[in-house]
C-alpha cells in the first residue's frame, strides 16, 4: 500500500499538505498518521491524518525537535522509575509542556517534572503497539484531544500546543485551547500519586455509590469490574487484587462518569 503520494508537481504557497483518504481499518484502530516528507529542520511540510501527529506528536519526531536557536534539543523526554505506581514512565520535559501542565494542576512542587506519556494501556497489554510514547496519559490528560482513546467531548489543551510549540516549528496560539477540567488545579498529587489516593469524584471504590462527575455536569456511577485473575500491583486500586475500573487505557483507574462513555478505540 502506497502511504504517500503527493502530486509530482508539488503544491505551490504551502506550509503543510494533508492527504486525506478514508480507508478500511483492522483491528480497533480508527485512525492513522504519517509524515511524507521534512524540510531541512525536520517539519513535515507533507502527511496523512492524523494532524497532531503529522505536527509533531510522535516520539520518532522527538530527535528532530529543535530550540529557539535552531539547534536539536539535548532532551525531550526521559524514562524514570515512578516510585508511586512502581513502574517505569516516560515524561515529557519540554519547557512550555511543564511550564502548563504546572499552571494546569497547580503542581509546583519540585516532585513534577515532566508530563507523562501513555506507556500502552490496559493490564492484559491489548493496546501495546499503538499508544505507547504517541499519546497524553490517559490517567493524567482523560479526554484530552492526544489520548489514546475517542472521548465524546475531546478538547485541545495547552500541554498539547505546548509539545507542538516546543518543537520548534510552530508559534501556538493559546486563546484557542480548550478548557481541560481533568485534573485542574488539583495539586501536585494528582501526577505523582497513585490513583487511589486523589479526592472527590477522582475516585470511587464501589458500585452502589453515585454522585457529581469529576467537572459536576452530570450525576456519575463507577463502573467496576471483576477480572478472572488478579491485577498487576501498579493496576490495583481496591481490596480485591481482581477488580477494576473498566476504563483500560486509563490504568483502570476507578472514577465517577457518565454515560457518555468514552469508545475503547485508538487515534495512532
Amino acid at each position: 500500500m502506497t502511504l504517500c503520494s503527493p502530486s509530482p508537481e508539488g503544491v505551490s504557497d504551502a506550509d503543510l499538505v494533508l492527504l486525506v483518504t478514508t480507508r478500511p481499518t483492522t483491528g480497533n484502530t480508527l485512525a492513522w498518521a504519517v509524515a511524507c516528507e521534512r524540510n531541512q529542520w525536520g517539519r513535515a511540510i507533507s502527511g496523512r491524518l492524523n494532524v497532531m501527529h503529522v505536527l509533531g506528536f510522535d516520539p520518532h519526531v522527538f530527535a528532530h525537535f529543535i530550540d529557539e536557536r535552531k539547534r536539536h534539543r539535548d532532551k525531550v523526554s526521559e524514562r524514570v522509575m515512578d516510585e508511586q505506581i512502581g513502574r517505569m514512565v516516560t515524561l515529557v520535559v519540554l519547557p512550555r509542556v511543564v511550564m502548563h501542565s504546572r499552571h494546569h494542576y497547580v503542581a509546583y512542587s519540585g516532585n513534577f517534572t515532566g508530563l507523562e506519556l501513555e506507556d500502552g494501556g490496559d493490564v492484559a497489554h491489548q493496546f501495546d503497539g499503538w499508544l505507547a510514547g504517541s499519546h497524553w496519559e490517559k490517567r493524567l490528560l482523560m479526554n484530552e484531544i492526544m489520548t489514546g482513546s475517542v472521548d465524546t467531548r475531546s478538547v485541545v489543551s495547552k500541554m498539547t500546543l505546548a509539545l507542538l510549540e516546543d518543537n520548534g516549528w510552530y508559534k501556538a496560539n493559546y486563546s484557542m485551547v480548550d478548557q481541560l477540567d481533568w485534573g485542574r488545579n488539583q495539586g501536585t498529587e494528582v501526577v505523582t500519586s497513585p490513583c487511589n489516593v486523589w479526592k472527590g469524584a477522582y475516585h470511587c471504590n464501589t458500585t452502589q455509590f453515585s454522585g457529581c462527575t469529576y467537572n459536576r455536569e452530570a450525576e456519575g456511577y463507577c463502573p467496576i469490574l471483576t477480572c478472572s485473575g488478579d491485577l498487576p500491583q501498579w493496576a490495583r486500586y481496591f481490596p480485591q487484587a481482581n477488580k477494576m475500573h473498566f476504563h483500560l487505557v486509563a490504568d483502570s483507574k476507578a472514577f465517577l462518569m457518565d454515560d457518555m462513555k468514552s469508545t475503547m478505540l485508538d487515534i495512532t
